[in-house]
Order: C-alpha cells, then structure tokens, then sequence
C-alpha cells in the first residue's frame, strides 16, 4: 500500500526524537521548517511562527472535517501531521444520520473520538505537541517565558477554528456570512437533523434545491421546521440569493463514501469483480456533480433505520 501525503511527518515524531534522541531535537525542527514552512526563517522566532502556522493549519482542517461530517476515527498524535492534511484515516466514517456523537471506531470504547469531539481532541493533541518543543528554548529566554510563548501560539487555535466553520457552514446553508442571525440559523437546522434524526449530507443537498417540504415530511415536530425555515427565508431576503446558491453548490457535495458502499464494493471485489470499485472511484472523483447515470439510489441515503450501520476498525 502507497500512503499519499504532503507531509508524514507527525506530532508524534516529535515526541519519539525528544523520548529517545532529543540532541537531534533542534536540527529536526530546523528541517521541518525549511521543507514546509520556509517563510517562517524570516520571523524573528522562526520557531513561535512556525508552531503558530501548524496550529493554524491544523485548526483549519479540522474545521473542514466537521462542515463534511467526516469522522478521522483514531485522533492520536501519531495521525496528524504539521501541514494540517488529512492522514492514516484508518476506522474512519462519513457521518450519515446526524448524531453529534457518533463513534465510527467500534475499538474506541470511550467515544473519545467521536465528531463532536473532534475539535477538542486537536486542541489537546496541539498542547501535547507545544511541550516537545519546549527544550528548543533559545538562550537568553527564561525557561518559563518560553513555555508562556509557547502557549500564547495555541491561542491561535479557537479562533482560527471558529471563524473557518463559521463561515462554511454558511456557505452550505447559502446565509450571508455578515447576518448576525446567519450561524444561529444554521444551527437551529443542525438542531433539526440531530433531533429528527436526518441524513447530514441529503439534507444540506435538499436546502440547496430548496426541497423544503421534503425535508418538512421527514420531520416528526413540523413545527420546529417551520421555524426555522421562516427565519431562513427572513435572512435571505433582499440578499443576492443567486449568488449564495452558487456557493452552495461548490460545497455541498452529492455523493460521500457511505459505509455501505464500500462494503459493497469490497465483497464484490473479493469475488474479482471489481466494477464497483471502479464506478464508486469514477462516482467520488466529481462529488459536487450530479451524476443521474452513474449513481445508484443507494449512494444516496443512509440504510434503513432497522439495519445495523457498517462498522470498521483500525485494522479494518
């Protein structure tokens, strides 16, 4: 198998060279910096930027995990990187019904890993990656003062994390970004799918085509829906709704790796018939194009309520 990356190098290597060959510690960081984050060399504390840079990055990447919903599985230090790219996903899951708390990794028994909880745990994993630097001190710098530096950086990562969510999931409800009621909007419609128990994906489509009442039919409290959608309708006017249904469309994608399909194609692959996997490669490559031909009504939904979700591991 061929992982594919921009960077293999993870919080993780820091922690084994300051565990087991901490004299390389300044010399591995310098090369970090000059291979990924060459612009840094120019600040006054390469160091302070470059862990600025990757807290950033990595708060940005996150943000575009849970606007997807998309569940990494194993969050551990040794599986983000510091280009903040997604890598060794291994039980990971797109997330279909909308469960906030959702565990993808049946081996994660404590649902630390779980979507909502993804924020959190990079804020956790940035803290524990910030202590491996702290014997990069430079001279003249107390020890403490560093440490506080060093902290000051991670204050990057709230912020930067909110303001990207913020703005793409208004760009998937198609709000303005300006309107001070447009996050709270989308909330009161992540409020719906989680207590009717939709699809995250279809139903951000169905706004796009402004399905309204299919999605009003699915929902048990039609009134809550309602409301919503009054206050919806209220921040889109007198907006240019054409230009905001155009984003919409670069954001919301049609098609997501449900679960299902690829166990799907996995069982007719094993068989040596690997059409599947062929159309589902063919399918993924355009997710924010409507393709009638190639999808299957299957592609769409998540399974029926009765049915057990597929679940996978790290060794899956």
């Amino acid at each position: 198998m061929l992982r594919t990356s921009d960077c293999h190098i993870r919080f993780g290597h820091f922690e084994w060279i300051n565990q087991y060959q901490s004299d390389l510690l300044p010399e591995f960081t310098q090369k970090c910096i000059e291979w990924h984050y060459p612009e840094c060399l120019e600040n006054e504390s390469p160091i302070l930027s470059f862990a600025t840079k990757v807290i950033q990055n990595t708060a940005v990447m996150i943000a575009k995990w849970q606007l997807v919903g998309f569940a990494h599985g194993v969050m551990n230090t040794d599986n983000l990187n510091i280009t903040g790219s997604t890598l060794d996903l291994g039980p990971y899951g797109f997330m279909e019904r909308f469960r906030p708390n959702w565990i993808n990794n049946h081996s994660d028994h404590h649902g630390r890993y779980t979507y909502q909880q993804q924020p959190s745990i990079g804020h956790w994993n940035l803290w524990n990656w910030l202590n491996n630097l702290v014997p990069l001190c430079p001279e003249g710098v107390e020890k403490e003062q560093w440490k506080e530096q060093l902290a000051q950086c991670l204050e990057h990562y709230e912020p930067t994390f909110l303001e990207h969510y913020k703005l793409g999931l208004n760009h998937k409800m198609g709000l303005p970004s300006f309107h001070k009621d447009s996050f709270d909007c989308a909330m009161a419609f992540l409020r719906i799918l989680q207590t009717e128990q939709l699809d995250y994906n279809q139903n951000f489509i169905r706004l796009q085509q402004k399905e309204y009442e299919v999605i009003k039919d699915d929902c048990l409290d039609r009134r809550q829906f309602e409301s919503f959608l009054t206050q919806y309708e209220s921040i889109r006017e007198g907006q240019n709704v054409e230009e905001l249904d155009d984003v919409m469309q670069t954001v919301n994608p049609h098609y997501i790796l449900r679960n299902h399909m690829i166990q799907k194609a996995i069982e007719l692959a094993e068989g040596n018939d690997f059409s599947e996997v062929e159309r589902l490669f063919d399918l993924l490559k355009q997710p924010f194009t409507k393709q009638t031909q190639r999808e299957k009504t299957e592609d769409l939904a998540p399974l029926p309520a009765d049915v057990p979700d597929v679940m996978v591991s790290c060794s899956s």
